[in-house]
């Protein structure tokens, strides 16, 4: 055997495993590329998403009941004219606290009937027929539910993390919620009773998540505390 033979019998097994841990390297490199490529692709989907739903006439509208004891607001659905939406009974029972802020409600909205309690249109279906602004509102809730669960399907059918779509529409769960104080209570009420009556199964599923996410975010920040001996002393 001469020595170039002699080479080849012996590097030939590390030439093996070199080649072995180079294809390796290349696939590990190849496959977080494409790892990430597939993260950048949910972000960019679920941007557009957003993008969309918040240029959404009807969200806006939704919005602004939510957010908003009194205001007045166009219902393409009814006619062309603002109806003033009042957010529960409540309010409606105190409308001179608001005159400052809109005047002549009693002559212009009120004794004309232009107005509409968010609350008492999301009431459960009875013996009285939902008719003008009333139908209008809960058209436009209907839009919402549906539009939100859209999110939880494609959490659900495309592997989208619940944490990217809760970091874009956050408030507007936190309002359905009942997490923001300047919403009614009346309303909270009455809007979770539809939500559930009318069965808008991936809305409620959506807004239940949001419990679990904001629990699981708690218990990994409390996991990340630094240690405090002076107050595991004291515990």
């Amino acid at each position: 055997m001469d020595f170039v033979e002699f080479l080849k019998l012996f590097l030939a097994p590390s030439l093996t495993v070199l080649g072995f841990i180079f294809i390796y390297n290349q696939l590990r490199v190849a496959q977080n590329a494409a790892e990430k490529q597939k993260i950048w692709k949910e972000y960019e989907f679920v941007a557009n998403q957003m993008k969309d739903f918040f240029s959404d006439e009807t969200i806006e509208r939704t919005t602004v009941m939510l957010d908003w004891y009194l205001r007045k607001i166009r219902f393409p659905s009814y006619d062309n004219n603002p109806i003033l939406c009042i957010q529960d009974t409540a309010t409606f029972n105190n409308l001179h606290d608001f005159e400052r802020e809109i005047n002549n409600l009693e002559n212009d909205y009120i004794a004309n009937g232009r107005f509409v309690i968010v609350s008492k249109a999301l009431r459960i279906h009875d013996s009285e027929r939902f008719e003008g602004p009333e139908a209008a509102v809960r058209d436009d809730f209907d839009w919402l539910l549906t539009r939100i669960g859209q999110f939880q399907f494609l959490s659900n059918s495309c592997d989208i993390p619940y944490s990217l779509i809760y970091s874009q529409i956050c408030y507007i769960l936190d309002l359905i919620s009942g997490k923001k104080s300047h919403v009614s209570h009346e309303l909270v009420i009455n809007l979770n009773k539809y939500i559930d009556f009318y069965d808008f199964k991936l809305a409620r599923e959506l807004l239940d998540k949001r419990e679990q996410y904001l629990k699981s975010v708690q218990l990994e920040k409390s996991a990340n505390l630094p240690y405090d001996a002076e107050r595991a002393s004291t515990s």
